[in-house]
């Protein structure tokens, strides 16, 4: 039986079209990795730089019994996103990559994909 994604907004109302995109990404993982033990989501409003525009972050944890994913929208940029969707989609292929890097130090990727 597979967890329910939990998601929360922080510093932003939460918004039915946000939440119901972001547990569709999280089904998404687990259907990645059956071994996901608990999702939770969290999208929340940032201040990006001194001209005070608004931005958001998507952080993503996951729990697997060998193992916690920490993933997130900021990745390299460390900035946040102006999209919420866009934040959402690279927090979710962030936590994909994560999810790859494991199952590839399980031996759990055919050879093919790890040439992907």
């Amino acid at each position: 039986m597979k967890s329910p994604v939990i998601v929360s907004f922080r510093r932003l109302a939460p918004s039915a079209g946000v939440a119901s995109r972001a547990r569709e990404l999280g089904q998404r993982l687990q259907q990645l990795e059956s071994q996901i033990t608990a999702c939770h989501i969290t999208i929340q409003s940032e201040i990006n730089g001194p001209a005070n525009e608004s931005g958001y972050t998507v952080h993503v944890h996951l729990s697997l019994p060998s193992a916690v994913v920490h993933a997130d929208s900021m990745q390299h940029l460390g900035v946040a996103q102006r999209d919420v969707y866009v934040a959402l989609h690279d927090a979710f292929e962030d936590a994909r990559r994560q999810l790859d890097r494991l199952r590839l130090g399980r031996g759990a990727i055919s050879a093919s994909r790890k040439l992907s």
